[in-house]
């Protein structure tokens, strides 16, 4: 058995009578206790809820990753775009921080396949993509995780790609690469 405190709290005296009418044979600190207890678990539950996009309320189906994947596309939610388009991202955060932080690092995808230093080819079906398409390494940007669609389109892009969307990134933001 757990060791217990005593705690006194003041209360309002219409909730107090409520607590007595509803508590039948349970004692007021075991109402109260009950009470916290369920407090505690729903708060916990928020949490857990904020920190994995939403995904782990009891009851709730979802087959949702444990958390987005560096080198993995996901289709996400560009706030702040016309018609909140949806587009294709690259995650190019760590792994690491992935599983903690509520957003995410990525790079946007584009169709539209225009030339650039910081644009880098991808690959119909390269983790996925229905098409072939840029990542666009100078739109870099971070999403709360709840942007991205639960599951990634493909596996992961190749390790020499991210290399390449990496440098991308570098000259985006004033930094010689070779």
């Amino acid at each position: 058995m757990a060791a217990k405190a005593k705690v006194s709290v003041t209360v309002d005296r219409t909730l107090l009578r409520e607590v007595d009418r509803l508590a039948g044979r349970m004692t007021r600190s075991e109402v109260f206790e009950h009470a916290l207890t369920a407090w505690v678990r729903r708060r916990g539950q928020a949490e857990l809820d904020r920190a994995i996009g939403g995904a782990a309320r009891v009851g709730r189906v979802i087959a949702r990753e444990p958390h987005p994947r560096r080198g993995c596309v996901y289709w996400v939610h560009v706030p702040d775009e016309p018609g909140a388009k949806r587009r294709p991202a690259v995650v190019v955060s760590p792994d690491s921080r992935n599983r903690l932080a509520s957003d995410v690092i990525v790079v946007p995808i584009s169709s539209v396949l225009r030339q650039a230093p910081t644009h880098v080819r991808l690959w119909v079906r390269e983790g996925g993509l229905p098409r072939p398409s840029m990542a666009k390494c100078e739109q870099i940007t971070t999403l709360r995780r709840d942007r991205l669609v639960p599951r990634p389109l493909g596996g992961n892009i190749a390790a020499s790609r991210m290399v390449e969307i990496e440098k991308g990134i570098l000259r985006a933001i004033g930094i010689p690469v070779s």
